[in-house]
């Protein structure tokens, strides 16, 4: 029978770990021809989430969290923006644009904001994937020599593939300066979130992240 070292055992253990986190991949982008980044004095952050204010506030206030981490002022939209001129009809789009232009303006006054953050869903895919079969460890017997005691010995057994179930959020973040101006645009997959949390939590980050990286906002 054959055996493994206890550092594969650990090596393969970490990876399965690391592996189980949500990831945002950051894909198709587009900016302002001309445009190379601006440091902004405060940041609106609105999401479009079809009257659904618990999702709208939960990603609006990560992807706030995610800036002010960095030492970005930001705000989240639903602490400010009523909700009865936002999406009543769950279209996904604002319902009453000369309301919210009147509201926007009012903020933009009051509250010093000269850029826009925008987010809107664009699609949720459900799939299937194949998960190939995995290796699992056995401690084997004692053997003697320096070797085999130090690191141990390990037999394996193996276990069949299977078909899981697969979830992809598509979204669409755009950047707006005081002007009303696009200035960027980036659309994002994130892949089997586990919770709206823990949805909210990698796309914030990878946002931002996003952001800071490619020079389009500055600290």
């Amino acid at each position: 029978m054959k055996k493994i070292s206890l550092i594969s055992v650990v090596t393969a253990f970490m990876f399965i770990l690391s592996s189980c986190s949500t990831v945002t991949f950051m894909d198709d982008s587009w900016t302002k021809p001309g445009f190379t980044g601006q440091k902004y004095k405060k940041i609106l952050v609105w999401a479009i989430a079809k009257n659904n204010l618990v999702k709208q506030a939960t990603v609006e206030k990560q992807i706030v969290s995610n800036f002010r981490v960095q030492g970005i002022n930001a705000i989240a939209a639903t602490d400010y923006i009523k909700v009865t001129i936002q999406d009543l009809d769950k279209d996904g789009k604002i319902d009453n644009q000369e309301e919210i232009k009147k509201e926007v303006d009012k903020l933009i006054g009051e509250l010093g904001i000269d850029a826009g953050l925008v987010v809107v869903l664009k699609d949720v895919k459900d799939g299937y994937r194949y998960v190939p079969g995995t290796t699992s460890w056995m401690p084997g017997p004692y053997y003697s020599g320096y070797n085999n005691y130090f690191w141990g010995s390990y037999d394996y057994m193996y276990s069949p593939g299977y078909m899981e179930k697969t979830k992809d959020v598509y979204l669409e973040a755009n950047l707006y300066n005081v002007a009303r101006d696009l200035v960027y645009s980036v659309q994002s997959e994130t892949s089997d979130p586990t919770s709206l949390s823990d949805f909210a939590q990698s796309y914030g980050k990878a946002l931002v992240n996003n952001l800071l990286d490619k020079g389009i906002i500055k600290k």
